[in-house]
């Protein structure tokens, strides 16, 4: 049986958006040094009116999607987008305490040698140590600037499982309810009783929050900083390199959309019908809606069918 719960309706992520300026190398890292396998693709020369992301203009924004071993029926993606038009701008934030998203975490099943192909890379690694929440990372800043960070598990069955997406946030007692009204549920609570693990040598506290959503294990992870006060905004722009937004997957977009609506929660546009220009063109609709600290999430609406559960 189906649960269709309208006014929590997120099952899973679909996808996390990682801007960068080339997105051939970026994909060949990823190949590389994580397995991870490129599903589709959009044309490179493909020019678009956007009216998703808020530019309200033509567009040109390539971008193909890199699933790990389990595929794209189990696993997220990573969906990797450059801008050419208008053209990517910025770098990603190294900063732990700074709010938006932070870094993207995998399980490998060696650290050590999943090491050696992403030192051979140019990869810097800052921190092994181990985390609040017991088990140890290795945080990793990639070429283009991306924090990773790396968790073994020795029973993989492949060479790379998306982990989850680390957040630092202003507020959690705005953060954790607004999650759990999409259909998060808390995992586990903990205090931070140091930065260290990320690679920051000073003195740190704060609060952290695992959150998993009901089809897949990937998870969000919340960091409220208390000392230092977490502090400044998510990239206000599309365009920004580094991790941007999220895709989670509904059922039914139009159908949770308004019941969220009539319930009060807000959504930034849609819901908007839109065929994904890839090999085998997708038809589905689309709804954007902002977390407390601005972070952009969309429903996609795809049927039961199209996925598996993990």
């Amino acid at each position: 049986m189906v649960d269709n719960d309208l006014l929590h309706p997120a099952r899973r992520f679909l996808h996390v958006c990682y801007v960068c300026n080339d997105i051939g190398a970026t994909s060949s890292f990823l190949a590389e040094t994580l397995g991870l396998r490129e599903v589709m693709r959009t044309p490179e020369d493909d020019r678009v009116f956007d009216t998703l992301l808020g530019f309200e203009r033509e567009i040109v924004s390539p971008t193909l999607f890199m699933y790990d071993y389990r595929g794209g029926k189990v696993s997220p993606s990573v969906e990797v987008q450059t801008y050419v038009d208008p053209p990517t701008i910025g770098t990603p934030s190294l900063d732990a305490f700074e709010i938006g998203i932070k870094s993207l975490g995998f399980t490998v099943p060696s650290v050590d040698e999943t090491l050696v192909k992403m030192r051979a890379t140019g990869c810097k690694v800052i921190a092994t140590e181990i985390s609040p929440f017991g088990d140890t990372w290795t945080t990793v800043v990639d070429p283009n600037g991306v924090t990773l960070e790396l968790v073994e598990g020795s029973d993989l069955r492949g060479p790379s499982q998306m982990r989850h997406l680390r957040i630092t946030v202003k507020d959690m007692s705005k953060s954790i309810p607004w999650y759990e009204n999409l259909g998060f549920a808390v995992v586990e609570q903990v205090e931070v009783e140091s930065p260290s693990f990320l690679g920051h040598d000073g003195l740190g506290h704060g609060k952290a929050a695992r959150m998993r959503l009901p089809d897949e294990p990937f998870e969000v992870i919340l960091i409220e900083w208390t000392n230092p006060v977490s502090h400044g905004a998510h990239y206000p722009s599309p365009n920004h390199a580094g991790l941007f937004r999220c895709a989670l997957h509904v059922y039914d977009t139009i159908a949770a959309t308004e019941a969220m609506k009539a319930a009060g929660t807000e959504f930034v546009r849609g819901p908007i019908n839109i065929t994904l220009n890839v090999a085998a063109q997708i038809d589905m609709w689309l709804s954007f809606l902002a977390d407390p600290d601005g972070i952009l999430y969309e429903f996609v609406g795809r049927p039961p069918s199209a996925l598996k559960s993990a």
